[in-house]
């Protein structure tokens, strides 16, 4: 048998096979990865969920508090961090800065609780399309915040912004990826038979590169009969839409340059989006992020206790 890293070997211990992660996300975009968070894992994190529910109802957003240190095992779990030294081709790599999560309400649960339906309640309608990244320190990645007016348009520097956001994402000579982005569902009530679908993705817009945020915002552009200059001839060769539908513990892989919106649960839900990028890469923002494996083991975060005592790094 020819010798395989260790990586490799735990992975496939779980029934996992990066070879095929690797050509999903090179054919497609994205892969889906079952129970890549262990049980253990997305049982802690449903309490805290439940925790921050009670504190204050409705649908939101959490930043600071992905550092409660029941979520380390969703961004520094074992499996998760082996995925990323395949996929990345790295044995240095952080923890992107944007991390967060999105506690989404029911319809019900909502109006129970006085809030205004937004993108996350099944009152809504799905979200915004937007690209994993951020642009004039605009956020339209893990918060899917909705652009500010002008963001990521293509001005006259709008080539060099392209060319910047793909120094800082994409990736080297071959299949390597300079960065790829998760989301993970730790917590859901619905039953596993019956689950919502949790993200809609356009399969190969990744081939796209980085688009001005103003016309993935069209609806038409995805009916294939925009012609927006951004998108040209490609829009013709993308796939139709596809809903994934994820359970606890299960994590949806993808480029940074995947187009994705959110959709509207039936009943309340926590999921956490968040990405990983080589550590010779600069993250282009005022932060690093927190290495996840790296030559000096001294920098890495191998607790829940460390992490919780971390400051949040934001875009």
């Amino acid at each position: 048998m020819p010798w395989q890293p260790r990586y490799k070997l735990r992975l496939q211990a779980q029934g996992i096979q990066v070879e095929k992660v690797i050509s999903d996300l090179e054919k497609t975009g994205y892969a889906v990865v079952r129970k890549a968070v262990d049980r253990e894992t997305y049982f802690g994190c449903r309490q805290v969920a439940k925790a921050l529910r009670s504190e204050a109802a409705g649908p939101r957003m959490i930043r600071e508090e992905c550092h409660k240190d029941e979520f380390f095992g969703v961004f520094f779990g074992q499996n998760l961090a082996d995925l990323a030294t395949g996929v990345l081709a790295s044995d240095c790599f952080r923890l992107y800065p944007g991390y967060c999560g999105r506690l989404q309400e029911s319809d019900e649960a909502a109006a129970a609780a006085g809030a205004e339906p937004d993108e996350g309640s099944a009152a809504a309608s799905a979200g915004p399309w937007y690209q994993d990244f951020a642009a004039d320190g605009a956020e339209v990645s893990a918060g899917l915040d909705v652009p500010s007016e002008g963001t990521a348009s293509m001005s006259a520097d709008g080539e060099s912004r392209a060319k910047t956001l793909t120094d800082l994402h994409a990736g080297f000579p071959g299949f390597t990826l300079g960065s790829i982005a998760a989301v993970a569902l730790v917590e859901t009530e619905e039953v596993e038979e019956d689950v919502t679908p949790l993200i809609e993705i356009i399969p190969r817009s990744h081939q796209l590169g980085p688009l001005p945020h103003e016309a993935v915002a069209d609806p038409a552009l995805f009916t294939r009969t925009s012609t927006a200059a951004t998108v040209g001839a490609a829009a013709g060769s993308l796939a139709d839409p596809v809903r994934i539908t994820l359970t606890p513990g299960d994590v949806l892989l993808h480029s940074v340059f995947l187009l994705k919106r959110e959709l509207p649960p039936r009943k309340q839900r926590t999921f956490m989006s968040f990405g990983y990028q080589r550590a010779e890469k600069d993250t282009g923002c005022a932060s690093s992020g927190h290495p996840v494996r790296s030559e000096d083991c001294s920098e890495e975060i191998d607790c829940g206790e460390v992490w919780a005592e971390a400051q949040y790094s934001a875009r």
